[in-house]
């Protein structure tokens, strides 16, 4: 969970109280000032982590702060890596890659290490925003919840402000996503913008939210390693070419999911709905129970048209009920169901995933 340190009128910025050995005040741009019963070096021998006022981590030895996407360096008040987003081309001041929240210190803050966030933002919309609920709500809304005015206890559909967000989520699971970038001949971007990457991250949220243990029972699900999803023009003949596949042993060594280029033109917004039946897949592979597959131990009545005609007819049947189980019945966006009362399964189907590991 993240979580972010409070500032009185005279900048002095405090530790949270489970980790709190001493204070420290530190200047607008978070070098040290002065020390108030103690000092973070003290601090760091005796293994705590100080922080500062957007949460970040001073590394002990460095002088510099984690902030999760580049270092900063307090002392001279700049990032040493350039920024890879421009949050407002038409302000000069954006078009320093190396500043500090617009050389604003004062009034701005940079929890995320990539765009200024301004105070008082209301959430949900796009723009920045520092407070410490507003960044809660929007790791909440990542991965599906919303607040329902006492806690975060609604189910919504994720929401994703920026890239850092979708790859927040996506590195719980253990996912990695890959593609050579350029054109294809027809003209198909074969890179991960926004929109594709953001796709991929709904649906391992919703996978995650549908067990009880989150996204981190996901990633033991899928054999608690890597799982790379791939852009390609053309999948290969063990995923009969130009279809989708996460290829099952002896054909693949790891975890890999293969998606052609044309698949995110057909399957738009819904592509987060194809990803779960392909991480299911993965799921099947790793999986044993009396010395079978999920799959082969799935006994069920197919529950959608694509469960009943795909081949091998076990491993679909078993994908696809998985994908109801996430999806509900939102995914007869793209399946065409052929049973309306799938009640036991879904029971079944939650006990054999949340029990096995």
């Amino acid at each position: 969970m993240p979580f972010f340190c409070r500032n009185d009128v005279s900048n002095h910025y405090r530790w949270p109280s489970s980790v709190q050995p001493s204070s420290e005040r530190q200047n607008a741009y978070g070098a040290p000032a002065s020390s108030v019963s103690g000092n973070a070096d003290n601090a760091f021998a005796r293994g705590y982590t100080p922080v500062i006022n957007t949460g970040q981590r001073r590394e002990p030895g460095l002088g510099l702060y984690f902030y999760r996407a580049r270092w900063y360096d307090p002392v001279i008040g700049r990032f040493l890596q350039a920024d890879t987003l421009v949050p407002n081309p038409g302000d000069p001041q954006s078009l320093n890659r190396y500043a500090y929240v617009l050389n604003n210190p004062l009034r701005l803050v940079d929890p995320s290490g990539f765009a200024p966030q301004y105070p008082g933002d209301p959430d949900p919309n796009n723009a920045p925003c520092s407070t410490e609920w507003c960044w809660q709500n929007r790791w909440y809304n990542a991965r599906g919840y919303g607040w329902d005015g006492t806690a975060w206890g609604s189910m919504i559909p994720p929401i994703y402000y920026d890239r850092g967000a979708i790859n927040e989520v996506l590195s719980d699971a253990g996912i990695t996503l890959s593609g050579g970038g350029g054109m294809t001949g027809s003209g198909l971007r074969m890179d991960w913008t926004d929109d594709r990457a953001e796709q991929i991250a709904r649906g391992v949220a919703l996978f995650g939210r549908a067990l009880s243990g989150g996204i981190g029972a996901l990633r033991r699900l899928l054999g608690n390693t890597t799982t790379t999803v791939h852009i390609f023009t053309s999948t290969g003949p063990e995923c009969a070419f130009n279809n989708p596949c996460a290829p099952p042993p002896p054909y693949d060594t790891g975890n890999n999911i293969r998606l052609p280029v044309n698949i995110f033109g057909s399957y738009g917004a819904n592509l987060h709905m194809l990803l779960v039946h392909e991480l299911a897949h993965i799921v099947d592979w790793h999986s044993s129970i009396g010395g079978k597959s999920f799959s082969h131990a799935w006994s069920y009545e197919p529950i959608t048209a694509y469960a009943r005609d795909g081949w091998p007819p076990p491993w679909d049947r078993f994908a696809e009920a998985v994908a109801v189980f996430v999806l509900g019945s939102e995914y007869s966006r793209v399946a065409s169901f052929l049973v309306t009362d799938y009640s036991s399964q879904m029971g079944a189907l939650q006990s054999l995933l949340e029990g096995w590991r």
